[in-house]
């Protein structure tokens, strides 16, 4: 879901099944998803928008830099848990307060705790706090998942505006 500017099904087997629900129809288009990838359905739509049905139940919903993104996450895990196969896993990537950057930030006066909003996350229009393992977990058991896995696996050092300069020089 939101496949943004480089698909996950980039960087697989071109075999795979798949279904890719961006809203965003020049960020499908530029990766010519449809011809190089011939088993991979888009659908240029709002996942919440998208009629059960209108594609196969999947084994897997990914929702990779997303869920803070949305006015409704709620809305979003919903709809994600609707298109799942008997069993199926929805795999999640959000940004971490307790990351290490962050803890940063707050020693350094950026921010003022590790749950408040960064100028980078107004400036990305992210709508949902900042969450913690300990948030996230509570929010999913509130929709009525259970977490089989939950990891911080980049450890980010430095800022948006930091590594975007590391990049550019």
């Amino acid at each position: 879901v939101g496949c943004g500017q480089d698909s996950i099904f980039n960087h697989l087997d071109s075999s795979i099944l798949g279904t890719i629900v961006e809203p965003i129809e020049s960020l499908t288009t530029s990766q010519d998803l449809g011809r190089r990838l011939p088993k991979v359905k888009v659908i240029n739509s709002l996942f919440e928008a998208v009629q059960v049905g209108a594609i196969e139940q999947a084994e897997v919903v990914l929702l990779s830099s997303i869920l803070h993104e949305v006015y409704d996450a709620t809305l979003l895990i919903e709809t994600s848990s609707s298109f799942l196969q008997p069993n199926g896993a929805i795999v999640l990537v959000v940004p971490n307060a307790w990351s290490i950057h962050r803890f940063i930030g707050e020693r350094k006066n950026i921010i003022a705790n590790l749950n408040e909003q960064s100028d980078t996350q107004r400036k990305m229009q992210q709508q949902q706090p900042v969450y913690s393992p300990e948030s996230l977990t509570i929010f999913l058991d509130t929709c009525g998942f259970d977490i089989e896995s939950l990891k911080t696996f980049f450890p980010k050092l430095s800022s948006h505006p930091q590594m975007q300069h590391f990049l550019d020089s």
